[in-house]
């Protein structure tokens, strides 16, 4: 198993040993190829964030303002399942699913979210991962912002992390 991991008990034994040397494993593959590790020592990830040139090119370009706007343009999508044989009091049933929050990116967009969530009917919630995204850097940020979040959601609600999401990130049950 990889080293250097600090994963709950409680996730060790849900998971199996198994299963988290084998998340582990890709976590660590994750992190080495965002970080550039192993791509050779001219690789030129080591010496430019791609990040941060694509950035540059965007502000150079006058579509920065753009970007922000179509990031802070949040819209809901409803889909209506019919499911035969859902009992009746499933009816009108309706599940928010919130995904790709990557609450490290921009300032300001959990609030946002917080709010059209806040403003959106529902009767469970479900979160579907990578609630953080710069894999090389702490996630501190990004679970104050979940927590913030968390405090907001409807009672009946579940979650899994995304690929962006390490075990470390897990909080036990």
């Amino acid at each position: 198993m990889p080293h250097g991991h600090t994963i709950p008990e409680d996730i060790r034994r849900r998971l199996g040993e198994k299963k988290t040397a084998q998340r582990l494993q890709l976590q660590d593959k994750l992190k080495k190829r965002k970080i550039a590790q192993g791509l050779g020592l001219f690789a030129l990830e080591r010496f430019l964030s791609v990040n941060a040139c694509i950035s540059g090119i965007i502000s150079l370009c006058g579509m920065r303002g753009r970007g922000l706007r179509n990031i802070f343009d949040l819209r809901i999508e409803e889909h209506e399942v019919i499911l035969p044989g859902l009992p009746p009091s499933f009816e009108g049933f309706r599940i928010m699913q919130l995904a790709d929050l990557h609450c490290d990116l921009e300032v300001g967009i959990m609030d946002s979210i917080r709010e059209v969530m806040s403003a959106t009917p529902h009767d469970a919630i479900v979160l579907t991962g990578d609630y953080h995204n710069k894999v090389s850097k702490p996630f501190d940020r990004s679970l104050e912002e979940m927590t913030r979040l968390v405090a907001h959601l409807h009672s009946v609600r579940f979650a899994i992390p995304g690929n962006h999401d390490f075990l470390e990130m897990v909080a036990p049950p």
